[in-house]
Formats: C-alpha cells, sequence, structure tokens
C-alpha cells in the first residue's frame, strides 16, 4: 500500500496534485500535467509515492481524510437521529462543502470509473461506500430501537435507500446540471425522512426495497 509522503513535498503542493485529479480523472491527468501544477518533478514524483498511481492512491486517501471526514461528522453520532441526515444532506448547498463543488465528490466521481481501475482503488471506493452506509444504518438501528420510526421499516434497506441518493447527487452536482434539480431532490429526501418520524399508525410504510431481488 502506497503511503503519503510529505517529507519534502509541502500541504499546499498535495492539496493542489489532489485538485487536479479531482477535476480531470485519473486517466485524463498525465505525469507532465502533474508535474506542471505542481513543480514537483519526476524524480521526487516517483521516490515518495512510486509515480502516477501511487499519488493518486495518495489523493484518494488525503480526500477522504481531509473532505470526507469533514461532511459526515453529523452522521457519526447516531443519537442526532434524524436531524443528523438533515443536515449532512442540506450542507450539499453550503459554500464551504468541498465534498460537493462543482467538481463532485472526488471518490466517488473515481467510482464510475472503477471498471479501469486496478484492485487497490476499487477495494477504498467500495471501503468508502461502505463506511457511508454503516453510518446511516447505524443512524436507522438507532432511531427503530427508541420506536422514533415505524418498527416496520429495514434499517438495512433505508441506509441503502440513502446511500444510492448521495451516489446521484455527486454524480449530479459533476456534471454541471441545474442544481435547482439538486435541491428538488434533497427536498424530497428530507420529506421521506420526516415521514419516517411521523407516528401515524395508520401510515404505509415505504417499501424501499420493492422490486428489487436479493440473492
Amino acid at each position: 500500500m502506497t503511503q503519503l509522503s510529505s517529507n519534502h513535498i509541502s500541504e499546499q503542493t498535495l492539496d493542489k496534485a489532489m485538485l487536479l485529479f479531482w477535476e480531470k480523472g485519473y486517466f485524463n491527468t498525465s505525469v507532465e500535467d502533474i508535474v506542471g501544477v505542481t513543480g514537483v518533478n519526476r524524480a521526487t514524483l516517483y521516490k515518495n509515492f512510486d509515480g502516477k498511481q501511487g499519488l493518486f492512491l495518495a489523493m484518494l486517501r488525503r480526500f477522504r481524510s481531509n473532505v470526507i471526514q469533514s461532511a459526515t461528522d453529523s452522521l457519526q453520532d447516531p443519537s442526532r437521529g434524524i436531524e443528523a441526515i438533515h443536515f449532512f444532506f442540506n450542507q450539499f448547498f453550503h459554500a464551504d462543502c468541498q465534498m460537493m463543488s462543482s467538481h463532485g465528490c472526488f471518490i466517488i466521481a473515481t467510482a464510475t470509473d472503477i471498471p479501469s481501475h486496478d484492485d487497490e482503488v476499487t477495494e477504498l471506493i467500495h471501503d468508502f461506500i461502505n463506511h457511508l452506509r454503516t453510518l446511516f444504518l447505524d443512524i436507522f438501528i438507532h432511531l427503530k430501537s427508541q420506536k422514533q420510526i415505524d418498527q416496520g421499516e429495514d434499517p438495512k434497506a433505508l441506509a441503502d435507500f440513502l446511500v444510492c441518493n448521495v451516489l446521484g447527487l455527486v454524480t449530479l452536482f459533476r456534471s454541471g446540471a441545474d442544481q435547482t434539480i439538486a435541491r428538488r431532490h434533497v427536498q424530497t429526501v428530507n420529506r421521506f425522512l420526516v415521514n419516517l418520524r411521523q407516528e401515524n399508525p395508520n401510515r404505509e410504510v415505504i417499501n424501499t426495497t420493492k422490486g428489487v431481488s436479493h440473492d
């Protein structure tokens, strides 16, 4: 596993490398691009990261540590319940939300190219998606244990549903589509969440797995 080494590389330079891959993607970024944008010569690049692939993996990990950790902070405490999820989705429209910049999420953007990447990149992407799912799942398990959502709801299905929404929203941002579409989508997600916590014995439980086959 390639480790992030910054013994002779400044944080500012590493940020430039991360942004370059974030904007252009792995396959559209050449070693010449890296050298030109960061000012790091080839010898330093290969000494610290074993080349472009190693640098890319290091920048994905850097993005997760510096950006994803902050973006998912509201989800870390399951006791915050639905409000934590509201905050997570609503922050996408904050000007300082790096995860949902005009480039979309670096990690999720990379996920769309998974078939073209090696096993180490694929494992990193899957680990991130599983982590996000676990954060949602822990919240729904807590809500169900506290009887704050209908007992007929399946926490696993709800977590999967939200993960798919996150993936879709990030892809939408990266596409450059009108943000009105994304705002309406988030509003719909928020209404769905509010409906979950309404104490209405006659409410029909929303089946988030309808039409989906399971192994």
